[in-house]
């Protein structure tokens, strides 16, 4: 079964050092009856931003402040699947200036 991930950010622009403001959700929507469970995880590259524990289809997070360096970083969300639905990933851009 298909399943979309779609993420979203509470602020795209965000000052280095005030990146706690920044609210990373994600939602999955299942094709068919059902809720998508376990964890999506948000990446840059191979490093971990944060992992959201789905709960009623939805989930949210907060960086850590100097978490990232300043410029624009493609963040990835990836839910890996389980025996009832596929795998999904979404990006979004945040941008840290100084």
């Amino acid at each position: 079964e298909q399943v979309i991930c779609a993420q979203a950010i509470s602020h795209p622009t965000v000052t280095y050092g005030h990146e706690q403001l920044v609210r990373l959700s994600v939602v999955t929507l299942s094709l068919r009856t059902g809720t998508p469970t376990g964890t999506v995880t948000i990446k840059e590259g191979s490093k971990v931003i944060c992992r959201i524990a789905l709960f009623d289809d939805t989930g949210s997070c907060r960086l850590s402040p100097r978490q990232l360096g300043v410029g624009t970083h493609t963040l990835v969300a990836s839910y890996p699947g389980n025996p009832m639905y596929l795998p999904s990933v979404a990006t979004v851009k945040l941008t840290v200036v100084a």
